[in-house]
């Protein structure tokens, strides 16, 4: 192009270098750029690592110390007055209810146990 417009290859080279010199410098620059973002998101997530590990060291203590010295504790569980004025109130909630408590009078030794 250079030569049939009367210019010689010299200024071709010169315009062609300067053309890679410029997108060069602008990849660069957009290139640092997302590696300063990538930097900042890894910066994010060690500074959340750690703060998550403290804080589940701190966690630790009070739930280690009610996980060694928790009671066994029996719940004790008792219907009140689940008739009417001497009429079922609805006979299948009784029933439903009463298979409940059948089913932990005969459980009640492995609930303990937890």
């Amino acid at each position: 192009y250079y030569t049939s417009i009367g210019q010689n290859i010299s200024t071709a080279d010169q315009h062609f270098e300067n053309f890679l010199i410029e997108n060069m410098v602008k990849h660069i620059d957009h290139n640092m750029y997302i590696n300063d973002k990538k930097h900042g998101f890894i910066y994010k997530s060690k500074k959340f690592l750690v703060l998550s590990i403290v804080f589940s060291l701190i966690i630790l203590v009070p739930f280690g110390y009610n996980f060694f010295h928790k009671k066994t504790l029996i719940n004790k569980v008792e219907l009140v007055d689940t008739k009417v004025h001497g009429k079922v109130e609805n006979e299948a909630i009784n029933n439903k209810l009463d298979s409940i408590i059948h089913y932990i009078q005969l459980n009640k030794y492995r609930y303990a146990k937890q």
